[in-house]
């Protein structure tokens, strides 16, 4: 059977102080003698108390403008080696002119960050350090990559504790790229660290004027998240971080947008109740604040969340109010996705032609909008749709299209999908060849790519080609390297399908008691997963093969054992 693929200060001086001087003397108008030479004793020893009252005051009032230089000179040797510092790490950081076209520089500048991200991911900081510190030397025009660079950096300097640095690097990212979320992210974090809350606070609203983070049903997740930023629950926790000075500042916006990073945060651990609880709240802000547009993205988040958890009928409810409110706000974009998203939950309802429409539509706002990788989308699930009503020729028609979008963007992974679905389409037309013919570039694609669920998908698929064309040892061949794939990616319930299907294989070239070996595993498996219906299949094979043996006895027991599970 083919598998059928669908691709989210306080002032350091202090106040000024009032200084008490010695007055001068004073003759009397009128007076022969000064004051002084008519002063009584208890006059005199009140005066000499006052002089030493002043004289402390003086002396306390010079310590302190000596502890207040002390701390100026402090403050300037600080900032002259903070200067000197920066200056170094610019000298380190100096560009390296390569004699190469940009497209070369982008690549070796990719290396740089994968080959950190690995040593990162083990928890080698240091030479995460340096190897993102090699990649920013080399003179790359692509700033969003540069941007990366550096806040990959400043995220590996935040877990050896040096907050200075990954503030400066965070600083540098955003320059690079404002929107960069995880940047402001990660400055609002080292902020907190140095215990600079009103920075911090300053960093959160300046991620309130980006685009709120999404949820999608339709677009993968970027699965990099957390070798970016860590774990996530560190992540969750510097979200609560930012929710707690949220609250205790006041600012209702921060703590909804607080609340819409947790839910993302618990999506992508698959913690779909929590989403939903920390969406609800930000949804409720949303609507105290009258802000429309923080409303709409909560409605599209708790679709998201419903729809993961099968909840189809109240994720089709929040996707109508988003597309509502997109609606109102004239927002075509946020409209493509969310008539995508109700395409979407129609078609896992069953209802195809309810999602024929929202997809009709979503692929209507794409080429307004000149949306081509959405244009691709829309047709993928069209022919999807279009399948499932049993219109194959209508099915490969907009397959078709999803491919030559794929190829015109130069997209190899989509390009690689498009022609597994047309070969899943020419398989069930019974033109085998053609079949065949899709889904070996498919195959070649996901190799190319290193892409080894793609690959593992395109080898069962051929093997099931190929079975059905007769050609029984090719059709062994891929459902070997299907096994050998599914092991490795620890897959035990596709192992024990791709071992039914080659005992089948073997079965038909004769070789019965290979066939008893490959069944007898899937029957292992099943048993094991508890699965009935494959372990009565099991069985069934089973007996089939002893009977072509001549064991009549064993195939009778198995036809028994399949028989009571029937």
């Amino acid at each position: 059977m083919l598998v059928f693929i669908s691709w989210l200060y306080r002032n350091r001086e202090g106040a000024a102080r009032p200084v008490r001087c010695k007055l001068p003397e004073i003759m009397a108008e009128g007076s022969s003698k000064a004051l002084d030479d008519v002063s009584t004793p208890a006059e005199e020893k009140e005066e000499q108390e006052q002089e030493q009252e002043q004289e402390q005051e003086e002396e306390e009032e010079q310590e302190q403008q000596q502890q207040q230089q002390q701390q100026e000179q402090q403050q300037e040797q600080e900032q002259q080696q903070e200067q000197e510092q920066q200056e170094q790490e610019q000298e380190q950081e100096q560009e390296v002119t390569l004699d190469f076209d940009e497209d070369t520089l982008t690549a070796i500048v990719e290396v740089y960050k994968n080959e950190g991200n690995d040593v990162y991911i083990k928890g080698d900081f240091f030479n995460a350090i340096y190897l993102y510190t090699e990649g920013i030397k080399v003179n790359c025009g692509n700033k969003e990559l540069k941007a990366k660079l550096y806040n990959n950096r400043a995220s590996a300097h935040f877990n050896l504790g040096n907050y200075q640095d990954s503030l400066r690097d965070a600083t540098t990212a955003h320059q690079l790229q404002p929107k960069y979320l995880k940047a402001i992210i990660r400055g609002a974090s080292a902020c907190l660290e140095l215990n600079k809350p009103e920075e911090a606070f300053r960093w959160c609203v300046e991620g309130l004027a980006r685009e709120p983070i999404l949820i999608t049903v339709t677009e993968k997740q970027d699965q990099h998240n957390a070798k970016e930023l860590g774990d996530l629950n560190q992540v969750i926790e510097h979200y609560r971080q930012h929710l707690s000075t949220a609250e205790e500042l006041g600012h209702r916006e921060c703590e909804g947008q607080a609340y819409n990073h947790l839910a993302l945060a618990y999506y992508e651990l698959g913690d779909f109740n929590q989403a939903i609880e920390y969406s609800r709240r930000y949804l409720s802000i949303a609507k105290e604040l009258g802000h429309r547009v923080l409303e709409r993205a909560a409605c599209n988040n708790l679709g998201s969340a419903y729809y993961k958890l099968g909840d189809f009928n109240q994720a089709i409810e929040y996707h109508s109010q988003h597309l509502s409110i997109a609606t109102e706000l004239g927002d075509r974009e946020w409209e493509r996705m969310a008539c995508s998203n109700l395409g979407c939950t129609y078609y896992s309802l069953g209802d195809f032609n309810q999602a024929i429409e929202y997809h009709c539509q979503h692929l209507s706002i794409a080429k307004e909008l000149g949306d081509r990788k959405g244009e691709g989308m829309a047709y993928n699930y069209l022919g999807f749709a279009y399948y499932n009503l049993g219109d194959l020729n209508q099915a490969l028609k907009y397959h078709r299209q999803e491919l030559s979008i794929a190829k015109e963007l130069g997209d190899r992974k989509d390009e690689g999908m498009a022609n597994n679905n047309l070969g899943f389409a020419y398989y069930n037309l019974g033109d085998l060849n053609q079949a065949i013919e899709h889904l070996r570039q498919h195959l070649s694609i996901a190799r190319e790519l290193g892409d080894r669920e793609e690959e593992r998908t395109a080898c069962n698929n051929l093997g099931s080609a190929c079975y059905s064309l007769c050609d029984f040892n090719q059709a062994i061949v891929y459902l070997g390297q299907h096994l050998s794939i599914a092991k490795g990616l620890g897959l035990r319930e596709d192992d024990g399908a791709t071992y039914y299907n080659l005992g089948s294989a073997y079965h038909k070239l004769c070789d019965f008691n290979q066939a008893i070996e490959f069944y007898r595993q899937h029957l292992s498996i099943a048993k094991e997963l508890g699965d009935r219906e494959g372990e009565g299949m099991a069985y069934s094979s089973l007996g089939l093969a002893h009977h072509e043996l001549g064991d009549f006895n064993q195939a009778i027991e198995y036809h028994r054992q399949h028989l009571s599970i029937a």
